[in-house]
Order: structure tokens, then C-alpha cells, then sequence
């Protein structure tokens, strides 16, 4: 366990699943596979996951106490998380899907632009056949319009991975690759 880290491991069998979440949260749970079971499994249910605490929101962010130790909302801190600990975007894939409802151009930085590297973590190589997961999650967010409203706050995110930031180049791509098994 990392010094200064407490043992939550009791917590994660709490019958609340905010209390199970936030316990597996926890540094000293990094390594635990139930764990990062438990944040996989929360972030299925995004407004779920809304609806656990009164956190500040983007509209006002002093409208209520934060939560201790957490910037920002629960949800994306329960993301970055389950970035960090997932052994491939295979295993994130129903989660990132499960958020793009909840997506749109001024969520990237906290929730579909450090998915989209993590579906991309040695970036995209032009011509590459794309992964099912990949398909997936790409054909996802292009059919999501509220993504790219704006699209110079999404542009550097689709940069940095190697794609393209426009959503037709997205549609074309997909369109002319079948996700294969």
C-alpha cells in the first residue's frame, strides 16, 4: 500500500454503491482487481452516479461542498481512475460508452478525450485497421452532436492521438472500415 494511503478494502462490500465506489477509489486499492471491478461497474450508470452526492456542478461550481480529495465531479474522478487501472480499452469499453450520453465538447478534458487515448494509447496510424472497441467508441462519439459544437476545444485531443478532429474524416473512417473479430 502507498504510504499515506488507507485501507478502504473493507468498504468495498458496503451495501451503498457510492460507498463502494469511493472506497475503491482509494490509492491503497490501486492493485485490486474487485476494486477497479467496483468503479467499472459504477460507471455504467452515469446519472446514477450524479445522484450520490451534491457535488458542484459546471454551471456553478460553489453550489455545494465538494467532495474531499475529489476534483470536480465524482463520476469523472471514478473515470480517470478506471483509465489508470484498466489493463486495455477492451476492458473500459462498456463505461466509455456508457458516458458519451453524458459527453459533449466542454466535457473532453474530463471524460471522452482521456478515453479516446486511452482507445489510442500508441495513437492512430493512418490507414491502420481499427480495433472492434475502437469502432465502437469512435462510431459512438460521432453520433453524438453536442461533441463537436466548437470543434478548436476538441481538435488537440484528436491531434495528439493521430486522428482526425473533424467528425465527416471520423464517419469516412468508419464508414470504410468494418469493425473486425
Amino acid at each position: 500500500m502507498a504510504p499515506g494511503a488507507r485501507d478502504t478494502t473493507s468498504w468495498l462490500a458496503d451495501p451503498d454503491p457510492a460507498i463502494r465506489s469511493c472506497a475503491a477509489l482509494s490509492p491503497g486499492c490501486a492493485g485490486n482487481t474487485e476494486a477497479t471491478r467496483t468503479i467499472l461497474r459504477a460507471l455504467l450508470d452515469p446519472a446514477a452516479i450524479d445522484s450520490w452526492f451534491r457535488e458542484p456542478t459546471a454551471a456553478d461550481p460553489w453550489a455545494a461542498d465538494p467532495l474531499p480529495h475529489i476534483e470536480g465531479r465524482l463520476r469523472h474522478a471514478l473515470l480517470a481512475t478506471a483509465i489508470d487501472r484498466a489493463h486495455d480499452f477492451e476492458e473500459l469499453l462498456p463505461a466509455a460508452l456508457a458516458s458519451v450520453p453524458f459527453c459533449s465538447n466542454l466535457t473532453i478534458a474530463d471524460d471522452w478525450g482521456p478515453l479516446l487515448a486511452a482507445a489510442f494509447p500508441s495513437g492512430y496510424e493512418q490507414g491502420a485497421k481499427l480495433t472492434p472497441a475502437q469502432h465502437r467508441y469512435l462510431d459512438a462519439l460521432a453520433n453524438r452532436d453536442v461533441c463537436w459544437r466548437y470543434t478548436h476545444l476538441v481538435t488537440s485531443w484528436f491531434d495528439d492521438v493521430g486522428l482526425p478532429a473533424d467528425r465527416n474524416a471520423i464517419r469516412a473512417l468508419l464508414a470504410g472500415q468494418r469493425p473486425h473479430q
